[in-house]
């Protein structure tokens, strides 16, 4: 649902027409039986609404453009990358070429405020700090401890701008300048 920008818990799954009989639902419910679709439709009490809006969300795609979008995106993901590694003197955990397309690990810079040496953070530590930045900065980014290294996941998309960017590197600013982290 994310990358496509549907609700939350909307999914499509398309299998080839000669391979959809060895796929099937998880939940067997009324529909089972009658076909692929009906298959997979009837699922128990549910609120359907959200799988009656992947059609705008697959249009919106659609007059957009799949290379548009994507563009955008690893476009974004790379300024946003240079921005944060050059600001705090770090770098990535992989280079972007071996990086999902839109998505980054940027390491936090070590030893600074409230982050740990480098090798010596922890999950908690990793906790500590995402809610510090979702909590005092308003930013909603996953903070992952790496072989004892913070680092932020950066994922783009076409609702994101630099501006993202930016408050997370002042609410990250904020932490480093933090003497508690409260």
């Amino acid at each position: 649902h994310k990358w496509i920008c549907a609700p939350r818990g909307t999914a499509l799954l398309w299998a080839a027409p000669e391979r959809r009989t060895a796929v099937g639902p998880n939940i067997v419910s009324h529909g089972s039986g009658n076909g692929f679709t009906s298959d997979f439709v009837w699922d128990g009490n549910r609120d359907y609404a959200p799988t009656l809006a992947l059609s705008a969300a697959l249009e919106f795609h659609k007059a957009i453009g799949q290379p548009a979008i994507c563009g955008y995106m690893q476009n974004l993901l790379s300024d946003a990358v240079r921005l944060l590694t050059e600001r705090w003197g770090t770098s990535t955990l992989a280079p972007l070429s071996l990086c999902p397309p839109a998505m980054a690990l940027v390491r936090l810079p070590p030893g600074r405020g409230m982050i740990p040496e480098a090798g010596a953070a922890t999950s908690a530590d990793a906790k500590h700090a995402q809610d510090f930045l979702h909590e005092h900065g308003r930013v909603e980014v996953p903070v992952k401890s790496v072989v004892g290294n913070l680092y932020v996941r950066l994922s783009c998309h076409i609702y994101n701008t630099m501006g993202d960017f930016h408050a997370l590197e002042a609410a990250v600013d904020q932490y480093i300048g933090s003497p508690s982290g409260q």
